[in-house]
């Protein structure tokens, strides 16, 4: 048997340990810190939700399961209701909060009326939509007996609200319009339900409406209270997304893929990705006995949008599920209608510059949209992580462009952008020698670099500065020096960066009176506070330091061991 080793012989070990654990750790903080300047932040942002079901029943009851306590305590009241012959259930849940990123739990609240019809009633009133950039939608209408407001835009749809309004009332709620869509109000008709359809768009409308109802008396017989789960996670970027909803005791749910897009965003189109999944499922939906059993159609959406720079603006998030029918017995029959869905918008104060020029490209096989604003700046679904304006050629005459770095996934790659919306691939180079020499320019001699590229096509180079002053950029062509547009060229991290359709040799004079030099235009996004310069060279300075700061400390304790 060994003898038991020391605690004392520990102590030095594990101090030492410790404190390299702790240097190595506060290395990777500097590493984060680095990379975390360059990209986005949700700071700021908002999240509203709202999640809503409608269950309309005219008919027997005994379709779903006993459910108990799943239903909100509502199965001893709906035993007690056989003579009944139409019911209305609705549920509805809120949440409006600063983002934090971490699940919460609300509380919503869930009603059961009993209906009793009467006579046909002619109604007649007016209906006022009013809809603003942000998404808030205000319906006022005069016309009774309306349970629900659905939203379609651009494929989607979306149950905004659910309720009972028996008297003309005003409904405020939330809701995401990709510029243009419809809005549709569902009204009580007896043993159906009259849907109602207008155009919907951002500002205010106002129709009249004439409407034949059966006239219906409600009786609420249950209301209690239950609990949502409201999930802020942030999809992930150029990745598939797994999404479900639960109504009552069943769920759907599918795995959406990824497209690339324009999307509306507080009035702006901005690039966005959109996951989309739609299918029919067989369910059996049930509230207590109060239930539809059948194939029902459910879609999920989600649109992320993205700003200068491809920082994130935010994200809407919509589920829908609906089932119509009816069944006709020999005894009896029944009608059921059930639509549910749940709206999440995160979203920060950010209002987007217009896009000017609209494109997209390839990025290692994956599309990304690329969008030049009306003030100069690069927006993408991809990260930016260079955006500077260049001089090209095109249709016979010189015009400005836009060179654009964007990376997806850590693929890295160039592309100019005309005002045409053309795309021209720029490709990287390594100069194939630089040296330092003298070159006279207007009668003077300056410090200059001879820079020998071998390339073909639109290429992107880039040299250390030799001298901290004006440079000036010139190529050599059939044997004569020309200048390039000082828009070619720009000065970053202590790096000359070059853009052209190549030649093969050129110089850069320091000094020289005749040019100026172009400053980068790397933008800043409203919500990033770093600059987007090249972050893919960025990375590999950081993790160099990373290494040589382990390293260090690593000699350092083992020279005190």
């Amino acid at each position: 048997m060994t003898a038991p080793m020391k605690a004392v012989k520990f102590k030095p070990l594990f101090r030492r340990l410790s404190v390299f654990i702790i240097f190595g750790l506060l290395a990777s903080v500097i590493t984060l810190s680095l990379v975390s300047s360059a990209s986005s932040s949700s700071s700021g942002m908002s999240v509203t939700y709202e999640r809503f079901d409608s269950l309309y029943h005219v008919g027997s009851l005994g379709i779903a399961h006993d459910m108990g306590q799943d239903t909100h305590d509502m199965h001893g009241v709906l035993s007690n209701l056989s003579n009944s012959s139409a019911f209305y259930y609705f549920s509805n849940a809120t949440y409006n909060s600063t983002y934090s990123g971490e699940s919460v739990k609300i509380e919503g609240s869930t009603f059961l009326y009993a209906l009793t019809f009467g006579k046909v009633t002619s109604y007649s009133g007016n209906i006022s939509i009013r809809l603003n950039q942000n998404g808030l939608l205000n319906v006022d209408s005069q016309i009774p007996q309306l349970i629900r407001v659905i939203v379609s835009t651009s494929g989607m749809s979306e149950l905004v609200w659910a309720g009972l309004l028996m008297n003309g009332s005003s409904i405020t709620t939330l809701s995401y319009v990709n510029e243009t869509g419809t809005l549709t109000l569902v009204f009580i008709n007896g043993t159906s339900l009259v849907n109602v359809t207008f155009p919907l768009k951002e500002g205010v409308a106002q129709y009249h409406e004439n409407l034949d109802l059966v006239q219906a008396t409600p009786k609420l017989i249950a209301q209690s209270t239950h609990e949502v789960e409201v999930q802020q996670n942030f999809p992930r970027r150029y990745a598939p997304e797994d999404d479900e909803l639960t109504v009552g005791n069943s769920s759907v749910n599918s795995s959406t893929n990824y497209n690339t897009t324009l999307a509306y965003f507080n009035g702006s189109l901005v690039p966005a990705l959109v996951w989309k999944g739609e299918g029919l499922a067989l369910t059996d939906i049930g509230f207590g006995k109060l239930g539809v059993v059948g194939r029902s159609y459910f879609q999920f959406s989600t649109i992320e949008f993205f700003g200068v720079n491809g920082t994130v603006l935010g994200y809407v998030h919509d589920s829908f599920l609906s089932k119509e029918g009816s069944r006709q017995g020999i005894i009896s029959s029944s009608y059921s209608s059930l639509v549910a869905g749940e709206l999440k918008v995160v979203t920060g104060k950010v209002t987007p510059p217009k896009p000017e020029v609209e494109t997209e490209v390839k990025v290692n096989g994956e599309p990304a949209v690329i969008i030049i604003t009306n003030n100069g700046l690069a927006e993408s679904t991809a990260s930016v992580n260079l955006s500077h304006p260049v001089f090209v050629v095109e249709h016979g005459h010189g015009e400005g462009a836009h060179l654009v770095e964007v990376s997806i996934n850590g693929t890295y790659q160039f592309f100019v952008v005309t005002p045409s919306g053309n795309v021209i691939n720029v490709t990287p180079v390594k100069p194939a020698n630089v040296t330092e020499t003298v070159l006279n320019v207007s009668g003077g001699k300056y410090p200059a670099q001879r820079i020998v590229v071998q390339a073909n096509g639109s290429i992107i180079f880039n040299v250390s500065v030799l001298k901290n002053q004006t440079v000036t950029v010139y190529k050599e062509v059939n044997g004569n020096l020309v200048a390039l547009n000082s828009s070619n060229y720009f000065v970053v991290n202590g790096k000359l960066v070059v853009y052209d359709d190549p030649s093969n040799v050129y110089y850069a004079v320091y000094g020289a009176p005749s040019t100026t030099t172009s400053t980068t235009s790397t933008s800043t996004s409203p919500s990033s506070t770093g600059t987007s310069a090249g972050l893919g060279s960025l990375l590999p300075v950081v993790a160099i330091v990373v290494v040589i700061l382990v390293i260090a400390g690593a000699v350092f304790f083992m020279k005190r061991k």
